[in-house]
C-alpha cells in the first residue's frame, strides 16, 4: 500500500461493491497479431538537465521512419490495448492484503495466451511495478518478480511500455541538496533498479522494435511506437513528480517539452497515448493532478493527443476535455485496496475504428471475473465526439442516418423500427446521446405530463419543463452526455439545464441554435433571430448578420474543425450559405429547389464533417453533397417527422 503521506483520497480504502459475473475466459473475434521489423536506431546523449531545445530529441529522431514499428495485420480491424494497474502489492506480497505475485503472473499470461484472439497490440503498466523502489534490503526480489511477469510478454513478443510510480522511486536528491532516504515522488529520485530490469539498454527494449526512445540518462520518461487499426500511434510515458520546487517544476517542463516536441515533430501524424502515474481522481468527471493539468497545459495544443492513461489512487476515474475542437480522455484505474490487494483485476481497452468506438472492461484473471458497474464497463467515442458534426448516429458507426419519427414509431435507415413513444400523447422526438457511449439513443419529451423518456439500457425518465417550452438537450458541460435542457421562449428567455445552474438568454422571436461554437467540447447557448437574420452565441457571438427572413438556420461543423459554424439555408435559391469567410467553404447548392424540400445536415460520409444535404418528401430521397459531388438515399414514408434537422429548429419551418 501506499505511505499514508502519499495517499490520495485515502477512504477509497473501504473495498468497493462490485457486480460481478464468473466466466472462464474473456475472447473476441479472432484476429492475427503479425509484428512487422524495422531497423531499430537507439537514442541517447540526452542529458537530463541540459536538454538542447524543448524538441531536441525529436529532431535527433527524424531520420526514423514514421512507419509503423508493429503492424496490426487488417487495417481498420477492431484491436485492444491491455492496461495493467499497479502492482506492487503483488510484486511486494502484501502480507496486509494476503496478496500474491501470481496475480500479475495471471495477468500477463492472460495476455499472452488471448494476443491473438483479442487481438491485443499493446500493453500499459502504469507503474509501480514495486513496493519499496530502491530498498536495497527489500526490493530486489520484487523487481526479479516483476521481471518475471514481464518476461512472459517478452517471449511472446507482445510491444509493452512501464510508467515510474513514486513507488518505483528511491531517494530524493534535489539539485544542491543531500540525499533522504525513502524521500520519493520526484524525478530527481534514484530509480536504479528499475532501470536495471526496464532500462533502453536491457535487452528486452534495445532489441524490440517497438521501442522509440527516452529522455535524458535514463528510461524513466520514453515512448514506443506502434500501429493498428489503420491508425499509427505513439504512447509516451511521463515520471512521476509531485514535488513544488523550483528544480522539479523546472525539469517537469523539460520533460513536458521534451514530449511535446515529438507529438509536434517526427511524430505529428501519430495518435498520442500520454501515459503518466497519477493522471487524476478516481472519479467521474476525474480530477486532474496537478502533475497532469502541467502535461494537459503544455500539450493540449497537439492535436494528435486522444488520451492520458494512469493510476496510482485506489478506484475507477474518467473525464474529457477538449480544445480547440479536440478532445482527450483521461482513464484512470487502480485496485491495490481491494480484497487481496487487488486481485488481479486490470482494464480491457477494445477499440473499434469502424465504429468509432472504445470499450472499456475491467476483468481479472486470477479470479476470471468481470466487474459490470458504470464505471468499470462502459464505452466512449474512439476519436469523434457528438458535440459539433456527429448527429442521428443511432448505430454508432460513425456516419449519420437518415431518421424519421411518427407517431411514437422511429425509423432509422439501416435498422428495424423501434416503438418508444405514444401515439396520442404529441410525444416530440429529443434524441441525442445521452450516456456518452457515441450513440444517439432514443428520447422523447411528452408536453402532457411534461416527462421526458429516454431508453437507455435502464430507462431514464425525468419531468423537466413547462408547457411551451422548447427541448434543446446537448452536452452543456462538457462531460460528453447529453444534458436535459429546456429553452423559454417568452420574456426572460431563459434556457433550463437539469443539474445545472441555468440563465436567460434570448429575445423575442428567436430560434434556438445551441452548438459549440468555440470547440471547447461544451455546447453553447445561441440564438437565431427570424426577422433580421441575426446571430447571437452566449458569450462569442453579438449580433452577427448572417441571413434574412425566410432562410432557416442550419449549424454544424462544415469543415471539421470541432467547431460549430454559423450556416443558413435559402428554400427560395437552394443555396447553403456556409460563412466562407471563417470556414473556407464556399456556398453550396445541392439541387434545384422544389416546395417542401427540408435542410437535413449530417455527417453522412464519416470524416467528421457535416455535409449539406436535402430530403425531399414527394421523391422520400436524401440528396446529400460532398465535395461537388450529390448522392442520394431513398426512405421514408408518409407523415414521417425528418430527425436530421433538429427539432427546436425543425418546429418553427416544418411543423
Amino acid at each position: 500500500m501506499k505511505f499514508t503521506s502519499r495517499l490520495k483520497h485515502s477512504s477509497n480504502v473501504i473495498k468497493k461493491r462490485k457486480n460481478k459475473v464468473r466466466i472462464d475466459m474473456y475472447t473476441s473475434v479472432q484476429r492475427v497479431l503479425a509484428l512487422m521489423l524495422i531497423p531499430y536506431v537507439i537514442l541517447s546523449g540526452c542529458q537530463k538537465m541540459a536538454l538542447t531545445s524543448p524538441g531536441a530529441l525529436a529532431e535527433a529522431n527524424a531520420a526514423r521512419s514514421s512507419s509503423a514499428l508493429a503492424i496490426n495485420a487488417t487495417s481498420g480491424a477492431d484491436f485492444m490495448i491491455a492496461v495493467i494497474p499497479d502492482t506492487q502489492t503483488y510484486t511486494g506480497q502484501s502480507t496486509t492484503y494476503h496478496s500474491v505475485i501470481g496475480m500479475f503472473y495471471a495477468q500477463t499470461n492472460w495476455i499472452v495466451t488471448h494476443r491473438i484472439d483479442s487481438n491485443i497490440v499493446y500493453v500499459v503498466h502504469l507503474g509501480d511495478i514495486s513496493e519499496n523502489g530502491d530498498d536495497p534490503t527489500r526490493s530486489p526480489v520484487q523487481w526479479r518478480r516483476a521481471d518475471t511477469a514481464m518476461a512472459k510478454l517478452d517471449a511472446a513478443h507482445v510491444p509493452y511500455g512501464m510508467a515510474v510510480g513514486n513507488h518505483d522511486q528511491g531517494n530524493h536528491d534535489p539539485v544542491g541538496g543531500g540525499v533522504n532516504n525513502n524521500d520519493r515522488g520526484s524525478c530527481f529520485s534514484t530509480t536504479t533498479y528499475y532501470n536495471q530490469y526496464f532500462g533502453f539498454s536491457t535487452p528486452r527494449f534495445s532489441g524490440m522494435t517497438f521501442y522509440g526512445g527516452h529522455y535524458g540518462v535514463n528510461n524513466d520518461n520514453h515512448y514506443d511506437l506502434f500501429s493498428a487499426g489503420g491508425h499509427d500511434f505513439i504512447a509516451i510515458y511521463i515520471e512521476y513528480d509531485d514535488r513544488t520546487d523550483a528544480a522539479s517544476v523546472t525539469e517537469r517542463d523539460n520533460m513536458n517539452n521534451w514530449a511535446k516536441g515529438l507529438l509536434t515533430g517526427p511524430y505529428v501524424n501519430r495518435k498520442a497515448i500520454i501515459v503518466t502515474h497519477y493522471a487524476g481522481s478516481p472519479a467521474t468527471p476525474s480530477t486532474y493532478s496537478a502533475q497532469t493539468q502541467e502535461i494537459y497545459s503544455k500539450i493540449k495544443s497537439c492535436p494528435n493527443v486522444f488520451m492520458f492513461l494512469g493510476g496510482h489512487v485506489n478506484g475507477e476515474g474518467f473525464r474529457q476535455d477538449t480544445y480547440n475542437g479536440k478532445t482527450i480522455k483521461t482513464f484512470v484505474s487502480d485496485y491495490q485496496f481491494r480484497t487481496l490487494g487487488g486481485n488481479g483485476y486490470m482494464r480491457l481497452m477494445k477499440f473499434s475504428p469502424a465504429k468509432d468506438l472504445i470499450s472499456v472492461k475491467t476483468y481479472s484473471p486470477y479470479i476470471s471475473e468481470f466487474e459490470t458497474d458504470s464505471d468499470s464497463q462502459f464505452s466512449t467515442p474512439f476519436f469523434h465526439s457528438e458535440t459539433a458534426a456527429r448527429t442521428s448516429d443511432f448505430d454508432r458507426n460513425g456516419f449519420s442516418n437518415l431518421s424519421f419519427f411518427n407517431l411514437g414509431i422511429w425509423k432509422v435507415q439501416g435498422m428495424a423500427n423501434v416503438t418508444y413513444g405514444s401515439a396520442t400523447q404529441g410525444d416530440l422526438p429529443v434524441s441525442m446521446d445521452y450516456d456518452g457511449d457515441g450513440k444517439t439513443d432514443l428520447a422523447v419529451w411528452r408536453p402532457n405530463n411534461l416527462t421526458w423518456y429516454i431508453k437507455l439500457p435502464t430507462e431514464l425518465t425525468a419531468t423537466y419543463g413547462e408547457p411551451g417550452d422548447i427541448p434543446v438537450p446537448a452536452d452543456y458541460d462538457g462531460d460528453g452526455k447529453a444534458d436535459i435542457a429546456m429553452f423559454r421562449p417568452t420574456s426572460p428567455y431563459h434556457w433550463y439545464i437539469k443539474g445545472q445552474t441555468g440563465y436567460d438568454y434570448g429575445e423575442e422571436g428567436v430560434i434556438p441554435v445551441p452548438g459549440d461554437y468555440d470547440g471547447d467540447g461544451k455546447v453553447d447557448a445561441a440564438y437565431y433571430k427570424i426577422s433580421t437574420g441575426m446571430w447571437n452565441v452566449k458569450g462569442l457571438i453579438i449580433n452577427k448578420h448572417y441571413g434574412d427572413t425566410g432562410y432557416i438556420p442550419v449549424p454544424g461543423d462544415y469543415n471539421g474543425d470541432g467547431k460549430t459554424d454559423v450556416a443558413i439555408f435559402d428554400p427560395a435559391t437552394g443555396i447553403w450559405h456556409l460563412d466562407s469567410a471563417n470556414t473556407g467553404i464556399n456556398n453550396v447548392t445541392v439541387l434545384t429547389p422544389a416546395s417542401g424540400d427540408i435542410p437535413a445536415p449530417g455527417d453522412y460520409f464519416g470524416d467528421g464533417k457535416t455535409h449539406p444535404a436535402v430530403y425531399r418528401p414527394s421523391k422520400q430521397t436524401l440528396y446529400m453533397y460532398n465535395d461537388g459531388n450529390v448522392t442520394t438515399m431513398v426512405y421514408g414514408g408518409s407523415g414521417d417527422k425528418l430527425l436530421n434537422l433538429p427539432y427546436h429548429i425543425r418546429k418553427f419551418f416544418f411543423p
